[in-house]
């Protein structure tokens, strides 16, 4: 079933996946079947939300060769977890942003990740963001404080990826995300094409259908963004039972030459 995937890993290049599976691990198959497909796939990093139990990490990680993750602390519930090729970068620092300031992220924290490849450093921000009932506001709010913190990050190489749980080619998702729409001199979100594709056939979220699972970068990045790639991985079009053992959402990828 997996046969027909292909590997992502370019040696010139780094690839960077967010995926939301879903209450992680989704079923009693989904460690070994995702260590089956990273094993084919060996993207260089992979940004997971929705963990449910760390140890099902630690599992996976046994079963994958030259991973290594760092993980959420001090998430309340569903956290977040990102995998890395041990061999090819260097966790500089980890930390878990506005602990003092938790109720818009839903009380889970985003995890910062300084990296290091060969000479070329960035900073990977995961996050989970809230959804449903109160979620616009909470998230607008969000949005708000990461990009003041951004701001103040502006001249390093900013990669922000996850579940931001909006569609910015809709209204709600517009304004949540608002603070960084309107500021493209300094952000962009290299998904925004998918986001606005005509057929939706690039949702990652293809039971509403929308697009909730972005990539943003600051300007330090812009230049590498001209030649690189964004894509939705469809793998329910490849894996039969994907809904039941991955997630309701498709994995989202960004790949780009420092």
């Amino acid at each position: 079933m997996l046969d027909t995937l292909v590997c992502l890993d370019d040696p010139e290049r780094i690839e960077i996946v967010t995926w939301n599976i879903r209450n992680f691990p989704r079923s009693d198959v989904t460690v070994e079947r995702l260590a089956e497909l990273i094993s084919i796939q060996q993207a260089d990093i992979y940004c997971i939300q929705e963990v449910m139990d760390y140890d099902a990490i630690l599992e996976l990680l046994s079963l994958i060769e030259g991973y290594e993750v760092v993980h959420s602390q001090r998430s309340r519930y569903m956290g977040m977890a990102t995998l890395y090729q041990s061999a090819e970068f260097t966790i500089l620092n980890t930390r878990e942003l506005f602990l003092e300031n938790l109720y818009p992220f839903a009380s889970r924290p985003p995890l910062k990740t300084l990296i290091r490849r060969g000479d070329f450093q960035f900073e990977l921000i995961n996050l989970h963001m809230k959804c449903c009932d109160d979620g616009i506001a909470r998230r607008e709010e969000a949005c708000e404080i990461l990009y003041e913190y951004l701001t103040t990050e502006a001249d390093s190489n900013i990669i922000v990826v996850g579940d931001w749980n909006d569609d910015f080619s809709t209204a709600t998702g517009r304004r949540t995300m608002k603070a960084f729409l309107e500021n493209p001199q300094q952000f962009r979100y290299v998904t925004e094409e998918l986001a606005f594709h005509s057929e939706n056939i690039w949702d990652s979220y293809p039971s509403w259908p929308s697009f909730l699972d972005h990539i943003l970068i600051g300007k330090a990045l812009f230049d590498e963004d001209e030649s690189a790639t964004s894509a939705t991985l469809r793998l329910d079009k490849v894996i039969s039972d994907y809904f039941t053992v991955f997630s309701d959402h498709r994995p989202v990828y960004w790949e780009f030459q420092p």
